[in-house]
């Protein structure tokens, strides 16, 4: 089963309310080695984002339940239409986080 790669988290996205929520930061080699490896699903929404993390664009609802996903978290202006290089004094955090219904 693939890991789920999300541009942002929502509490909606959940198929359950009762559910364990366990936030952990991690690397960007990690993100590489999971991505290089054919490990993640993208549901990247955002266009410029999805060129920049080298994923397919992919606007699709999800919902969560019972698994990991890692979370890209942009920071900085908005991205220029078309780029795919991070603007200057912008980065990119990664978080995975664990779901679990309980």
């Amino acid at each position: 089963m693939k890991i789920k790669l999300l541009n942002s988290f929502s509490l909606n996205m959940l198929k359950s309310e009762k559910t364990s929520i366990l936030c952990s930061a991690v690397s960007r080699e990690y993100f590489l080695k999971l991505r290089d490896a054919g490990l993640l699903e993208s549901y990247i929404g955002h266009q410029d984002l999805a060129n920049i993390l080298g994923v397919p664009f992919n606007r699709a609802t999800v919902n969560l339940s019972n698994e990991k996903i890692i979370v890209a978290q942009y920071r900085g202006e908005r991205l220029p239409e078309g780029t795919t290089v991070l603007p200057q004094n912008s980065k990119i955090e990664f978080f995975e986080l664990i779901l679990t219904e309980i």
